[in-house]
Protein backbone atom coordinates (compact mmCIF):
# COMPACT_ATOMS: atom_id res chain seq x y z
CA UNK A 1 0.00 0.00 0.00
CA UNK A 2 1.49 3.38 -0.99
CA UNK A 3 2.18 6.00 1.62
CA UNK A 4 -0.68 8.55 1.45
CA UNK A 5 1.15 11.27 3.40
CA UNK A 6 2.81 12.62 0.28
CA UNK A 7 6.35 11.85 1.43
CA UNK A 8 6.89 8.96 -0.95
CA UNK A 9 8.24 10.15 -4.31
CA UNK A 10 6.11 9.15 -7.26
CA UNK A 11 8.10 7.36 -9.94
CA UNK A 12 8.12 9.02 -13.35
CA UNK A 13 5.93 7.39 -15.96
CA UNK A 14 8.23 6.03 -18.67
CA UNK A 15 5.42 6.33 -21.23
CA UNK A 16 4.76 10.02 -20.50
CA UNK A 17 5.21 12.35 -23.46
CA UNK A 18 7.76 15.11 -22.89
CA UNK A 19 7.73 18.30 -24.93
CA UNK A 20 10.74 20.45 -25.62
CA UNK A 21 10.78 24.26 -25.74
CA UNK A 22 10.20 24.53 -29.49
CA UNK A 23 7.01 22.49 -29.17
CA UNK A 24 5.64 24.83 -26.50
CA UNK A 25 6.63 27.79 -28.69
CA UNK A 26 4.70 26.27 -31.60
CA UNK A 27 1.63 25.69 -29.44
CA UNK A 28 1.71 29.27 -28.14
CA UNK A 29 2.23 30.63 -31.67
CA UNK A 30 -0.77 28.67 -32.96
CA UNK A 31 -3.01 29.98 -30.17
CA UNK A 32 -1.93 33.60 -30.68
CA UNK A 33 -2.30 33.29 -34.46
CA UNK A 34 -5.81 31.89 -34.16
CA UNK A 35 -6.82 34.72 -31.83
CA UNK A 36 -5.37 37.29 -34.25
CA UNK A 37 -7.16 35.78 -37.25
CA UNK A 38 -10.44 35.60 -35.34
CA UNK A 39 -10.17 39.24 -34.31
CA UNK A 40 -9.31 40.30 -37.86
CA UNK A 41 -12.30 38.50 -39.31
CA UNK A 42 -14.61 40.06 -36.73
CA UNK A 43 -13.31 43.55 -37.56
CA UNK A 44 -13.79 42.84 -41.26
CA UNK A 45 -17.35 41.62 -40.65
CA UNK A 46 -18.09 44.72 -38.55
CA UNK A 47 -16.81 47.00 -41.32
CA UNK A 48 -18.90 45.24 -43.97
CA UNK A 49 -22.01 45.36 -41.79
CA UNK A 50 -21.42 49.04 -41.05
CA UNK A 51 -21.09 49.83 -44.77
CA UNK A 52 -24.13 47.68 -45.60
CA UNK A 53 -26.25 49.50 -42.98
CA UNK A 54 -25.78 52.75 -44.90
CA UNK A 55 -28.20 51.49 -47.55
CA UNK A 56 -28.31 53.82 -50.53
CA UNK A 57 -25.57 56.02 -49.07
CA UNK A 58 -23.24 53.03 -49.14
CA UNK A 59 -19.83 53.71 -50.64
CA UNK A 60 -18.09 51.50 -53.21
CA UNK A 61 -15.14 49.54 -51.93
CA UNK A 62 -12.68 51.70 -53.84
CA UNK A 63 -13.89 54.85 -52.05
CA UNK A 64 -13.76 53.50 -48.50
CA UNK A 65 -11.18 55.00 -46.14
CA UNK A 66 -8.04 52.91 -46.04
CA UNK A 67 -5.19 52.55 -43.64
CA UNK A 68 -2.25 54.74 -44.79
CA UNK A 69 0.04 51.71 -44.75
CA UNK A 70 -2.18 49.86 -47.23
CA UNK A 71 -0.80 51.94 -50.12
CA UNK A 72 2.71 50.86 -49.19
CA UNK A 73 1.89 47.18 -48.72
CA UNK A 74 -0.17 47.04 -51.91
CA UNK A 75 2.75 48.51 -53.85
CA UNK A 76 4.84 45.43 -53.10
CA UNK A 77 2.66 42.36 -53.74
CA UNK A 78 3.94 38.95 -52.77
CA UNK A 79 5.19 36.80 -55.64
CA UNK A 80 3.00 33.85 -56.58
Amino acid sequence: MPNMTGTTPVPEDPNAVKYDDITWFGIALAIVSNAFISTSLNVQKWAHNKNEALGEARKPYTQLRKCPRSNFTNSFPLPL
